[in-house]
């Protein structure tokens, strides 16, 4: 949605700056309005050049600049190189004033400018949305997003060694904590070196580092590494609910109460236990020895759909689908709360807890972006059931986000009310269809599973009470 809004954007600077130029074009032909004696008037003039009449008849030049701008601009949205909402929105104004002047360019080989301050310049309104923006946006990569400039890629040759380890970090200043992580410790992927921050297992000058710590000259840190511990994992003849399987993947109705892969304190009895028996060698390898053919997760009481990979072509194809949003993901789940709306969305950037790291939370600092569209499916004294469709995936996102609109899901002991409601002691959330493309095939597949018995159960007995 959020690219939408700024196409449309562009496309209204577009609009106004055609606009804006035709009037001039109309009714300023061969005179002047003076709007501040000295600082601001009106009239018409052409330019083939850019300001100052710079670069004057080098028409190709700048029409080849503004395509190799918006190639750019394309490109580094789509590899997610620009995230910042603020950022964008800036981005997405200079496009717009670009497409406007390339219009000009491209149609006559000149511009029209109607906009002049005397002892500066003439100008159009596409040039104000190109100028104000780009200083804005410098602005904001100095002051707010130093980051977008300092984060630097891993360099391999860094040395870990023992679990305990110090490292001098002086030829490193200003660099943050997690490059200097991937930098240091090239074997620890960034989920590990996450895991490692939020353990308190890095020190910097010995006290426990933050990932957006920088380093100063002078700085130490001090690595804990965990002890590898070797697990091997067992195929177990352990029920499953297929919905759907082929030679290229598997969905699942997973009940609430079942582990998705084996972690610390459940090696063994998890879905992945299941998917081994079942398909025994062809799951994919590129989720991990401890992930075999899992794609995406649901919590553990959490019911519903769950696609595997049974290659690693299917898993990529997957994985990139989660990543562009064309596999989609439905829930149901009943709230605690009336909900007048029909329906909405919320879009609020989910992180750790800062006061409790094994819980996620509604956070600018840090926060990725976390987008849930919801509907009202039906609703009953003091409860509301929803339709929760997913456009990202962040961890616990819409049991996070519905408490934090306070509404949070009915058995939800975590993040809603502490004491069980109605029986539940476990949340009531529900995944209920899934989308998706076909990795082989390309074929649009989409899946469907009745709600959990104990759902339907809880249900009618809210029906009874209406």
């Amino acid at each position: 949605m959020l690219y939408v809004l700024l196409t449309l954007f562009a496309a209204a600077i577009v609009a106004v700056d055609q606009w804006t130029k035709a009037l001039a074009a109309a009714q300023l032909a061969g005179r002047t309005v003076v709007l501040i004696p000295g600082w601001l008037q009106l009239h018409y003039i052409t330019n083939d050049g850019m300001a100052l009449s710079l670069l004057s008849g080098k028409r190709w030049f700048f029409v080849v600049i503004a395509l190799v701008y918006l190639v750019f601009i394309v490109w580094a949205i789509a590899k997610k190189h620009i995230r910042k909402k603020p950022e964008l929105w800036l981005i997405a104004a200079i496009t717009g004033g670009a497409i406007g002047n390339l219009i000009d360019r491209i149609a006559t080989g000149e511009v029209i400018d109607m906009i002049c301050i005397p002892w500066f310049s003439t100008f159009n309104v596409a040039d104000l949305f190109i100028t104000i923006p780009a200083v804005l946006l410098v602005l904001y990569i100095l002051i707010w997003d130093k980051e977008f400039l300092s984060d630097k890629k891993p360099e391999s040759g860094g040395k870990t060694g023992a679990p305990e380890e110090k490292n001098d970090a002086a030829d490193r200043s200003g660099e943050r904590i997690d490059a200097a992580l991937a930098r240091l410790a090239p074997e620890l992927s960034r989920s590990a070196a996450q895991k490692l921050l939020e353990g308190g297992g890095v020190l910097l000058n010995g006290r426990p580092a933050r990932k957006s710590d920088r380093l100063s000259e002078g700085d130490t840190l001090e690595l804990t590494l965990p002890e590898v511990q070797e697990v091997a994992l067992e195929a177990e003849n352990i029920p499953l609910d297929i919905v759907y399987e082929d030679a290229d993947v598997i969905v699942v109705n997973k009940p609430k109460g079942l582990v998705v892969h084996p972690a610390a304190g459940h090696w063994s009895g998890t879905l992945v236990n299941a998917l081994m028996y079942h398909c025994r060698d062809s799951l994919s390898g590129i989720g991990g020895e401890l992930r075999p053919g899992i794609v995406h997760r649901i919590d553990k009481d959490t019911s519903g759909l769950l696609i595997a990979a049974k290659n690693d072509h299917a898993h990529r194809a997957l994985a990139a689908q989660l990543k562009d949003h064309t596999l989609a993901r439905t829930y149901v789940c009943i709230v605690c709360g009336n909900i007048h709306e029909d329906s909405g969305t919320i879009d609020a950037p989910i992180g750790r807890d800062p006061a409790d790291r094994k819980k996620m939370c509604v956070t600018k600092k840090d926060g990725r972006e976390a987008v849930t569209h919801w509907r009202v499916l039906e609703r009953f004294p003091g409860y509301t059931l929803l339709e929760c469709r997913l456009e990202t995936g962040r961890t616990h996102q819409i049991r996070v986000h519905l408490a934090w609109r306070s509404h949070p899901i009915l058995g939800d002991t975590v993040y809603g009310h502490r004491k069980p409601e109605l029986g539940m002691d476990t949340q009531c959330l529900h995944a209920r269809e899934l989308t998706f493309l076909h990795p082989r095939t390309g074929e649009r597949v989409t899946v469907q599973c009745e709600l959990p018995e104990y759902f339907q159960e809880l249900l009618q007995k809210l029906r009874q009470k209406t």
